[in-house]
């Protein structure tokens, strides 16, 4: 787990004030019981006229803001609205910016005889995407994967690659859940054109699921495109291996009935006689046959005849375990699918 904060943390200067208040003032500062919160961890926000003013193009309250305005990344001249292009409105749901991070003021003075927190310089913050605590991001159009600094993928084909921009929904946040009652659908494609009018008939792309973005310590387990392998599709997985474990096991069935076949032509070998030249008497088994072929069918049956066997049978219950429903290591998923 990450490195946790204290429930209740303020910048040393109000800490001081705080904890010289009296118990019942201290309750109130602390936000017990829906108490209204001092904001002390709040920065202020670099606003532009695009998002306007306070309570009009946005809303806020403590350290949670959303921003109607136009796509932007960072400060004012960032992202498409910050060099004047058109169409492309965003809102910007943020939840803490700065995230452990925020403060208000700086150069606090914090003395005993400055018990004010209304001392001290105020800081204002423009958006971090990499920063800010939990965000839900949508634009007209925007660069998303180049924004939030994140691998191209494979399947996904990044905005910056197909066209200037595309619209987006971007959802940033220590943990993100997406819960569905009654199931959950991941779904591409579906349209001729995007939202910027860009024709992307032949262009259908599919879903990457990158864990650990840029995380490359190896070649197989990182988190870029280059590591990045196809989904199987279970039900033709199925028949694969189906259709492997029966080859396997017909296989082996061939090798068993050639070491039985091998086993009585080496019994007859191991008894054979020859007709000898007086009274066309028979003659005995020659004593090196007779040994190596008492050898050969021991070992036969020890090292091999006993091993197939036993193998056939290992290689059914696998089969069973891996290929079948209700198998132990069932292969397919009972709920989620892919195509």
């Amino acid at each position: 787990m990450g490195n946790k904060k204290k429930a209740i943390k303020y910048s040393p200067g109000f800490q001081l004030w705080f904890d010289n208040l009296p118990k019942e003032q201290r309750i109130q500062y602390a936000g017990i019981a829906g108490k209204k919160k001092p904001d002390d961890d709040v920065p202020g926000f670099v606003i532009t006229e695009q998002e306007g003013p306070m309570l009009e193009g946005s809303l806020s309250n403590g350290n949670a803001f959303i921003v109607l305005g136009t796509d932007r990344v960072n400060t004012p001249i960032s992202g498409f609205g910050g060099i004047g292009h058109t169409h492309c409105y965003a809102i910007d749901i943020v939840a803490g910016r700065l995230g452990a991070g925020a403060f208000k003021k700086i150069d606090f003075d914090g003395t005993p005889g400055n018990p004010s927190p209304n001392g001290g310089e105020l800081v204002y913050a423009d958006p971090s995407f990499k920063l800010d605590a939990a965000r839900i991001y949508i634009s007209q159009k925007s660069i998303v994967d180049t924004n939030f600094g994140l691998a191209a993928g494979k399947g996904c084909v990044d905005a910056s690659d197909f066209s200037p921009a595309q619209s987006c929904v971007a959802i940033k946040a220590d943990g993100v859940r997406v819960i569905g009652r009654q199931g959950i659908k991941l779904i591409t494609g579906g349209d001729t054109y995007n939202s910027q009018d860009g024709k992307i008939e032949g262009t259908y792309s599919g879903i990457d699921l990158i864990a650990n973005n840029f995380w490359t310590p190896t070649a197989t387990d990182g988190g870029d495109e280059n590591s990045l392998q196809p989904l199987v599709k279970g039900n033709n997985l199925e028949v694969a291996l189906l259709d492997l474990y029966d080859n396997v096991i017909s296989l082996r069935k061939l090798i068993y009935n050639f070491l039985v076949t091998q086993r009585d032509l080496n019994r007859t070998l191991m008894t054979h006689v020859h007709i000898g030249p007086f009274m066309a008497s028979p003659t005995s088994p020659s004593p090196p046959v007779i040994a190596a072929a008492v050898d050969n069918m021991i070992k036969s049956v020890a090292d091999v005849e006993v091993g197939i066997i036993g193998n056939i049978m290992g290689v059914e219950s696998r089969r069973k375990d891996y290929c079948l429903p209700g198998g132990a290591f069932y292969i397919n998923s009972r709920w989620n699918n892919t195509n």
